[in-house]
Protein backbone atom coordinates (compact mmCIF):
# COMPACT_ATOMS: atom_id res chain seq x y z
CA UNK A 1 0.00 0.00 0.00
CA UNK A 2 1.57 3.47 -0.87
CA UNK A 3 1.71 6.32 1.58
CA UNK A 4 -0.45 9.21 0.91
CA UNK A 5 -2.46 8.45 -1.05
CA UNK A 6 -4.99 11.27 -2.01
CA UNK A 7 -8.67 10.19 -0.74
CA UNK A 8 -12.04 12.00 -0.37
CA UNK A 9 -14.27 11.18 2.58
CA UNK A 10 -17.50 10.09 2.01
CA UNK A 11 -21.01 10.97 3.40
CA UNK A 12 -21.15 7.05 4.85
CA UNK A 13 -17.43 7.99 7.11
CA UNK A 14 -15.26 6.24 4.53
CA UNK A 15 -11.68 6.93 2.68
CA UNK A 16 -12.27 6.65 -1.28
CA UNK A 17 -8.53 6.87 -2.98
CA UNK A 18 -8.27 8.32 -5.73
CA UNK A 19 -4.98 9.33 -8.25
CA UNK A 20 -4.88 12.81 -9.49
CA UNK A 21 -1.81 13.37 -12.44
CA UNK A 22 -1.16 16.06 -15.15
CA UNK A 23 -2.81 19.22 -15.50
CA UNK A 24 -5.28 21.13 -17.75
CA UNK A 25 -9.01 20.48 -18.32
CA UNK A 26 -10.32 17.84 -15.77
CA UNK A 27 -11.01 14.25 -16.47
CA UNK A 28 -12.57 11.94 -14.28
CA UNK A 29 -12.63 8.44 -15.37
CA UNK A 30 -14.41 5.23 -14.00
CA UNK A 31 -13.09 2.08 -14.46
CA UNK A 32 -14.78 -1.56 -14.34
CA UNK A 33 -14.90 -4.86 -12.24
CA UNK A 34 -11.52 -6.58 -11.98
CA UNK A 35 -9.63 -2.94 -13.04
CA UNK A 36 -8.41 0.15 -10.64
CA UNK A 37 -7.23 3.08 -11.29
CA UNK A 38 -3.77 1.88 -11.96
CA UNK A 39 -5.17 0.55 -15.38
CA UNK A 40 -6.29 3.81 -17.16
CA UNK A 41 -2.30 4.71 -17.14
CA UNK A 42 -1.15 3.80 -20.11
CA UNK A 43 -3.83 5.52 -22.02
CA UNK A 44 -3.88 8.97 -20.49
CA UNK A 45 0.69 9.45 -20.50
CA UNK A 46 0.56 11.09 -24.08
CA UNK A 47 -2.40 13.50 -22.65
CA UNK A 48 -1.25 14.71 -18.85
CA UNK A 49 0.30 18.26 -20.70
CA UNK A 50 -3.21 18.97 -21.36
CA UNK A 51 -5.84 17.35 -19.16
CA UNK A 52 -5.88 16.79 -15.48
CA UNK A 53 -7.03 13.04 -14.58
CA UNK A 54 -8.70 12.32 -11.63
CA UNK A 55 -9.20 8.53 -11.27
CA UNK A 56 -10.70 7.01 -8.49
CA UNK A 57 -10.67 3.42 -6.81
CA UNK A 58 -13.65 1.95 -6.32
CA UNK A 59 -14.48 0.22 -3.52
CA UNK A 60 -13.67 -2.83 -3.42
CA UNK A 61 -10.54 -2.18 -5.84
CA UNK A 62 -7.22 -0.42 -5.70
CA UNK A 63 -6.45 1.15 -2.49
CA UNK A 64 -10.14 1.13 -1.72
CA UNK A 65 -10.09 -2.60 -1.87
CA UNK A 66 -11.18 -3.05 1.84
CA UNK A 67 -13.81 0.29 1.29
CA UNK A 68 -17.23 -1.55 2.46
CA UNK A 69 -20.21 -1.27 0.00
CA UNK A 70 -23.17 0.07 1.91
CA UNK A 71 -26.07 0.50 -0.23
CA UNK A 72 -27.97 -2.35 -1.50
CA UNK A 73 -27.45 -1.40 -5.08
CA UNK A 74 -23.68 -1.12 -5.74
CA UNK A 75 -24.55 1.65 -8.52
CA UNK A 76 -26.08 3.55 -6.24
CA UNK A 77 -23.73 3.52 -3.51
CA UNK A 78 -20.63 4.67 -6.59
CA UNK A 79 -22.46 7.35 -7.32
CA UNK A 80 -22.27 8.47 -3.99
CA UNK A 81 -19.14 8.64 -4.31
CA UNK A 82 -18.59 10.02 -7.48
CA UNK A 83 -20.67 13.28 -5.95
CA UNK A 84 -18.72 13.14 -3.11
CA UNK A 85 -15.27 13.55 -5.07
CA UNK A 86 -17.02 15.75 -7.06
CA UNK A 87 -17.78 18.00 -4.82
CA UNK A 88 -14.88 17.80 -2.36
CA UNK A 89 -12.37 18.10 -5.19
CA UNK A 90 -14.49 20.80 -6.65
CA UNK A 91 -14.67 19.60 -10.29
CA UNK A 92 -16.32 22.45 -12.40
CA UNK A 93 -17.00 22.01 -16.47
CA UNK A 94 -14.65 18.34 -16.60
CA UNK A 95 -15.15 15.18 -19.14
CA UNK A 96 -16.26 12.00 -17.64
CA UNK A 97 -15.37 8.79 -18.84
CA UNK A 98 -17.08 5.13 -17.55
CA UNK A 99 -16.07 1.49 -18.37
CA UNK A 100 -18.67 -1.14 -17.58
CA UNK A 101 -19.10 -0.51 -14.05
CA UNK A 102 -17.95 2.95 -14.25
CA UNK A 103 -20.80 3.36 -16.77
CA UNK A 104 -23.21 1.83 -14.51
CA UNK A 105 -22.05 4.61 -12.07
CA UNK A 106 -22.34 6.96 -14.60
CA UNK A 107 -25.42 6.78 -16.06
CA UNK A 108 -26.95 7.00 -12.14
CA UNK A 109 -25.28 9.89 -11.39
CA UNK A 110 -26.86 11.49 -14.98
CA UNK A 111 -30.79 9.71 -13.79
CA UNK A 112 -30.53 11.84 -10.92
CA UNK A 113 -29.52 15.48 -12.41
CA UNK A 114 -25.65 14.78 -11.90
CA UNK A 115 -24.51 15.83 -15.66
CA UNK A 116 -24.46 19.66 -14.93
CA UNK A 117 -21.02 20.09 -15.06
CA UNK A 118 -19.86 17.21 -17.25
CA UNK A 119 -18.79 18.72 -21.03
CA UNK A 120 -18.91 15.30 -22.81
CA UNK A 121 -19.29 11.79 -21.66
CA UNK A 122 -17.52 8.71 -23.13
CA UNK A 123 -19.18 5.19 -22.57
CA UNK A 124 -16.67 2.26 -22.54
CA UNK A 125 -18.83 -1.18 -23.47
CA UNK A 126 -21.86 -1.11 -21.29
CA UNK A 127 -25.95 -1.44 -21.75
CA UNK A 128 -27.90 0.97 -19.96
CA UNK A 129 -30.64 -1.71 -18.91
CA UNK A 130 -28.79 -4.49 -17.36
CA UNK A 131 -31.63 -7.32 -17.18
CA UNK A 132 -33.78 -8.37 -20.13
CA UNK A 133 -37.37 -7.40 -20.21
CA UNK A 134 -40.35 -6.79 -22.60
CA UNK A 135 -38.85 -5.39 -25.85
CA UNK A 136 -35.54 -5.19 -24.48
CA UNK A 137 -32.96 -8.12 -25.21
CA UNK A 138 -29.65 -5.81 -25.03
CA UNK A 139 -29.21 -6.76 -21.58
CA UNK A 140 -26.92 -8.85 -19.35
CA UNK A 141 -25.65 -11.57 -21.71
CA UNK A 142 -28.24 -11.33 -23.73
CA UNK A 143 -30.29 -14.42 -25.00
CA UNK A 144 -27.79 -16.54 -22.52
CA UNK A 145 -28.76 -14.20 -19.55
CA UNK A 146 -31.00 -16.63 -17.08
CA UNK A 147 -28.18 -19.39 -17.26
CA UNK A 148 -25.09 -16.48 -16.54
CA UNK A 149 -27.11 -15.16 -13.59
CA UNK A 150 -27.84 -18.68 -12.68
CA UNK A 151 -24.12 -18.63 -12.42
CA UNK A 152 -23.85 -15.53 -10.35
CA UNK A 153 -26.50 -16.51 -8.01
CA UNK A 154 -24.73 -19.88 -7.40
CA UNK A 155 -21.49 -18.48 -6.69
CA UNK A 156 -23.48 -16.33 -4.21
CA UNK A 157 -25.08 -19.04 -3.00
CA UNK A 158 -21.44 -20.66 -1.83
CA UNK A 159 -20.58 -17.25 -0.23
CA UNK A 160 -23.36 -17.00 1.81
CA UNK A 161 -22.90 -19.90 3.77
CA UNK A 162 -19.73 -18.00 5.01
CA UNK A 163 -21.05 -14.53 6.28
CA UNK A 164 -18.20 -14.22 8.80
CA UNK A 165 -15.03 -15.11 6.82
CA UNK A 166 -13.47 -12.24 5.18
CA UNK A 167 -11.70 -13.78 1.79
CA UNK A 168 -11.93 -16.40 -0.41
CA UNK A 169 -9.13 -18.40 0.93
CA UNK A 170 -10.65 -18.10 4.56
CA UNK A 171 -13.74 -20.42 3.30
CA UNK A 172 -13.34 -24.57 3.97
CA UNK A 173 -11.50 -26.40 1.65
CA UNK A 174 -14.35 -27.48 -0.25
CA UNK A 175 -16.53 -24.30 -0.81
CA UNK A 176 -13.19 -22.61 -1.76
CA UNK A 177 -12.65 -25.03 -4.44
CA UNK A 178 -16.10 -24.86 -5.49
CA UNK A 179 -16.12 -20.89 -5.29
CA UNK A 180 -12.94 -20.34 -7.51
CA UNK A 181 -14.37 -23.07 -9.61
CA UNK A 182 -17.97 -20.42 -10.49
CA UNK A 183 -15.79 -17.00 -10.37
CA UNK A 184 -13.25 -18.28 -12.78
CA UNK A 185 -16.34 -19.56 -14.99
CA UNK A 186 -17.75 -16.00 -14.78
CA UNK A 187 -14.99 -14.20 -15.41
CA UNK A 188 -13.85 -16.28 -18.42
CA UNK A 189 -17.03 -15.10 -19.99
CA UNK A 190 -16.71 -11.94 -19.18
CA UNK A 191 -13.26 -11.62 -20.37
CA UNK A 192 -13.36 -13.45 -23.47
CA UNK A 193 -9.91 -13.08 -24.59
CA UNK A 194 -8.11 -16.38 -24.77
CA UNK A 195 -4.79 -15.68 -23.90
CA UNK A 196 -6.27 -13.87 -20.66
CA UNK A 197 -8.92 -16.62 -19.88
CA UNK A 198 -6.10 -19.39 -19.85
CA UNK A 199 -3.54 -16.83 -17.71
CA UNK A 200 -7.51 -16.67 -15.13
CA UNK A 201 -7.71 -20.35 -15.21
CA UNK A 202 -4.08 -20.57 -14.13
CA UNK A 203 -4.68 -18.46 -11.25
CA UNK A 204 -7.83 -19.71 -10.33
CA UNK A 205 -5.24 -22.19 -8.53
CA UNK A 206 -4.23 -19.81 -5.92
CA UNK A 207 -7.87 -17.77 -4.50
CA UNK A 208 -5.78 -15.20 -2.88
CA UNK A 209 -4.25 -14.03 -6.45
CA UNK A 210 -7.58 -14.85 -7.94
CA UNK A 211 -9.58 -12.39 -6.04
CA UNK A 212 -7.05 -9.86 -6.60
CA UNK A 213 -7.57 -10.44 -10.82
CA UNK A 214 -11.36 -10.47 -10.32
CA UNK A 215 -11.91 -7.26 -8.23
CA UNK A 216 -13.22 -6.85 -4.94
CA UNK A 217 -11.06 -8.41 -2.14
CA UNK A 218 -13.70 -8.78 0.31
CA UNK A 219 -16.09 -11.58 0.29
CA UNK A 220 -19.08 -8.69 1.52
CA UNK A 221 -17.96 -6.80 -1.32
CA UNK A 222 -17.82 -9.24 -4.16
CA UNK A 223 -21.59 -11.04 -2.58
CA UNK A 224 -22.67 -6.54 -3.35
CA UNK A 225 -21.75 -6.78 -7.01
CA UNK A 226 -23.14 -10.16 -7.91
CA UNK A 227 -26.17 -9.32 -6.14
CA UNK A 228 -26.50 -5.85 -7.86
CA UNK A 229 -25.96 -7.48 -11.38
CA UNK A 230 -28.34 -10.86 -11.00
CA UNK A 231 -31.23 -8.85 -9.85
CA UNK A 232 -30.54 -5.11 -10.52
CA UNK A 233 -33.65 -3.11 -12.09
CA UNK A 234 -32.75 -0.55 -13.08
CA UNK A 235 -33.03 1.26 -16.44
CA UNK A 236 -31.53 4.18 -17.73
CA UNK A 237 -32.66 4.00 -21.26
CA UNK A 238 -35.28 6.99 -20.71
CA UNK A 239 -32.79 9.46 -18.82
CA UNK A 240 -29.84 8.20 -20.83
CA UNK A 241 -31.76 8.75 -24.50
CA UNK A 242 -32.29 12.50 -22.99
CA UNK A 243 -28.94 13.62 -22.46
CA UNK A 244 -28.17 16.40 -24.21
CA UNK A 245 -24.20 16.37 -24.18
CA UNK A 246 -21.84 15.43 -26.56
CA UNK A 247 -21.91 11.20 -25.89
CA UNK A 248 -19.29 8.90 -27.30
CA UNK A 249 -19.89 5.22 -27.37
CA UNK A 250 -17.27 2.71 -27.57
CA UNK A 251 -18.66 -0.63 -28.43
CA UNK A 252 -16.62 -4.26 -28.96
CA UNK A 253 -18.26 -5.96 -31.27
CA UNK A 254 -17.71 -9.47 -30.31
CA UNK A 255 -18.37 -8.62 -26.67
CA UNK A 256 -20.09 -11.26 -24.78
CA UNK A 257 -21.34 -9.44 -21.74
CA UNK A 258 -23.47 -6.67 -23.69
CA UNK A 259 -24.02 -7.36 -27.36
CA UNK A 260 -23.25 -4.93 -29.52
CA UNK A 261 -26.97 -4.41 -31.41
CA UNK A 262 -27.95 -3.43 -28.08
CA UNK A 263 -25.63 -0.77 -27.22
CA UNK A 264 -25.86 0.39 -30.89
CA UNK A 265 -29.26 0.39 -30.69
CA UNK A 266 -29.16 3.27 -27.78
CA UNK A 267 -26.44 4.80 -28.99
CA UNK A 268 -28.75 5.99 -32.03
CA UNK A 269 -31.77 7.67 -29.62
CA UNK A 270 -29.20 9.88 -27.96
CA UNK A 271 -29.04 13.45 -29.90
CA UNK A 272 -25.46 14.22 -29.67
CA UNK A 273 -23.51 10.54 -30.18
CA UNK A 274 -20.29 9.45 -31.59
CA UNK A 275 -20.14 5.43 -31.91
CA UNK A 276 -16.82 3.59 -32.70
CA UNK A 277 -17.21 0.20 -32.56
CA UNK A 278 -14.51 -2.21 -31.81
CA UNK A 279 -14.69 -4.88 -34.87
CA UNK A 280 -12.15 -7.15 -33.40
CA UNK A 281 -12.69 -6.66 -29.67
CA UNK A 282 -15.12 -7.79 -26.60
CA UNK A 283 -16.02 -6.68 -23.29
CA UNK A 284 -11.82 -4.95 -23.73
CA UNK A 285 -11.37 -3.20 -26.26
CA UNK A 286 -8.43 -1.56 -24.36
CA UNK A 287 -7.15 -5.10 -23.97
CA UNK A 288 -8.18 -6.67 -27.44
CA UNK A 289 -7.39 -3.38 -29.50
CA UNK A 290 -4.98 -1.15 -27.53
CA UNK A 291 -3.35 0.93 -30.01
CA UNK A 292 -6.88 1.55 -31.43
CA UNK A 293 -8.29 2.32 -27.94
CA UNK A 294 -5.27 5.19 -26.76
CA UNK A 295 -6.30 6.34 -30.39
CA UNK A 296 -9.89 7.15 -30.48
CA UNK A 297 -9.47 7.81 -26.23
CA UNK A 298 -7.59 10.92 -27.31
CA UNK A 299 -9.88 11.46 -30.05
CA UNK A 300 -12.49 11.89 -27.62
CA UNK A 301 -10.72 14.26 -25.29
CA UNK A 302 -9.60 16.57 -27.48
CA UNK A 303 -12.93 16.83 -29.13
CA UNK A 304 -14.58 20.34 -29.23
CA UNK A 305 -16.08 21.80 -26.10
Amino acid sequence: METNVPHIFTRDQQNIYFRKLGRGIPVLMLHGIGMDSRHWLPFITPYLTRFQFYLPDFRGAGHSANVPITKPDVFKCLKDDVEDLILQLKLQEFILVGYSLGASTALQLQLEGGFDQVIRYLQIDQSPCILNRPGWNGGLMGDNQTAFCHQLAQLDDVLARHPAEMTLQQLPKADRKLATQYLVEVLSVVIGNPLLVNFLRQAGRSPALLTRLAGPTTLHNLRSYLHTYYTNENDYRDSFNSCDKPVTVFIGKKSPLYEYNGQLETARQIKHCRTVLFNQSGHLPQVDEPIKFGRELGRFLTGPK
